[in-house]
């Protein structure tokens, strides 16, 4: 990306169940599914830079230089936790949707969909501040330490605050909306070159 060494583009990515039907059910679940996908990635050279496993879908925010990498490694990760289930016989054995849906970010929407990513949680009223939340890179962030899945220094060198006051600013009531409707269409979130409004 322009003015940070890297020619590619982040995107942001998320998996969710067939039916919106549940894909975690445990901590253990949790936990392995993200050593699963932090070993696909590793494979598949995916850098991820902000994450968050929530009860019935998953979020990514991943670089790599073939946008349709991701695919491959979200599939990969999927067919070994499914595996990983049915080996320790677990009662329930999640469907995910064949696809995961995935858009571009340009730097702007990188630093705001960091910030929705990481606050869901909290908003979906599981724990009071994002840190608390065990499944996600918002610890790792706060901490300035990597953790297992993510690579922290991308977006702390952006974000030129604390992290704990960046996820707690206030974020306008529009805009998890407008993430929506871009893992609908699949678009590109960028700013239009020729004004500071931001397409839709």
């Amino acid at each position: 990306m322009t003015g940070h060494g890297n020619t590619a583009s982040p995107h942001h990515v998320i998996q969710r169940g067939v039916d919106g039907q549940p894909l975690f059910f445990s901590d253990d679940d949790y936990a392995d599914y993200i050593r699963i996908i932090a070993e696909a990635c590793r494979q598949r050279n995916v850098r991820v830079w902000g994450y968050c496993l929530m009860p019935d879908h998953i979020h990514l925010i991943a670089v790599t230089e073939e946008p349709a990498t991701l695919d491959a490694c979200l599939h990969e990760a999927t067919l070994g936790y499914t595996a990983c289930l049915a080996q320790r016989n677990a009662p329930v054995v999640p469907s995910f949707k064949e696809r995961p849906a995935r858009h571009a970010l340009d730097e702007t929407y990188l630093i705001r969909c960091a910030r929705y990513v990481e606050i869901n949680p909290v908003k979906r009223n599981y724990v009071r501040v994002p840190e608390a939340w065990a499944f996600s890179s918002a610890a790792a962030h706060i901490s300035g330490k990597d953790d297992a899945l993510v690579t922290v220094a991308p977006l702390l060198d952006r974000v030129r605050k604390n992290w704990s006051d960046f996820l707690a600013t206030p974020i306008p009531s529009e805009e998890a909306d407008l993430f929506y409707a871009h893992e609908q269409s699949g678009k590109p979130m960028v700013r239009k070159p020729s004004d500071s409004t931001l397409t839709q």
